[in-house]
């Protein structure tokens, strides 16, 4: 992807807020806007949006039909004292939001906070640690007892990643009939020893 210079990445901005706002959003994303750049935040365009850095990316400016959403890449990490952070979906990790429906929700003062936070953050290197969330992988006892019986199956799965040995897991776990699973213990074990 190009590297636009300020200039141009203010020019699409200035271009996302003419044209891909709404009437009620236009002022929330023009004062979000501001309120980013007076904290010392770099302006870029990524996935159609403003985007603002401050040794990476810190976040960006969001426009729907019925709310604005100023988006937090490391939301999870920050304080969320006033309970205003809003997760998107269940399987989000780090990525939190505030919602704005009207000029009158936006508090400077708390998003002043919040950003600060945030540029402290990415200055410090802080990131979120995505493998917290991991659920702990149950082998199957019957595969465990035949891998460990097959030293290089073993030791060829316990080099694995932890998506790669759960998909394993998953394969084996989810067949529904008795020789189903059977077939693909054998199998797995084959694929392990190559």
């Amino acid at each position: 992807m190009a590297k636009y210079s300020p200039s141009e990445y203010r020019a699409k901005v200035d271009e996302f807020m003419e044209k891909k706002t709404l009437e009620f959003s236009k002022p929330i994303c023009e004062r979000l806007r501001k309120l980013l750049l007076d904290s010392g935040l770099e302006e870029e365009y990524k996935w159609q949006m403003p985007v603002y850095s401050h040794h990476g990316i810190v976040c960006s400016i969001g426009a729907f039909k019925k709310h604005v959403g100023l988006w937090f890449m490391k939301g999870a990490l920050l304080k969320d004292n006033k309970k205003v952070l809003i997760k998107g979906q269940a399987t989000t990790k780090a990525l939190r939001s505030i919602q704005f429906k009207s000029i009158d929700d936006l508090d400077e003062k708390l998003l002043r906070n919040y950003i600060q936070e945030a540029m402290i953050l990415n200055e410090q290197g802080i990131s979120y640690d995505f493998k917290q969330e991991r659920e702990d992988l149950i082998i199957p006892k019957e595969f465990e007892k035949r891998m460990k019986a097959n030293k290089k199956a073993w030791d060829h799965y316990q080099n694995f990643s932890y998506s790669k040995q759960r998909d394993y897991i998953e394969w084996i776990s989810t067949a529904k009939r008795e020789e189903t699973k059977e077939k693909r213990m054998n199998q797995a074990i084959e694929m392990l020893e190559k």
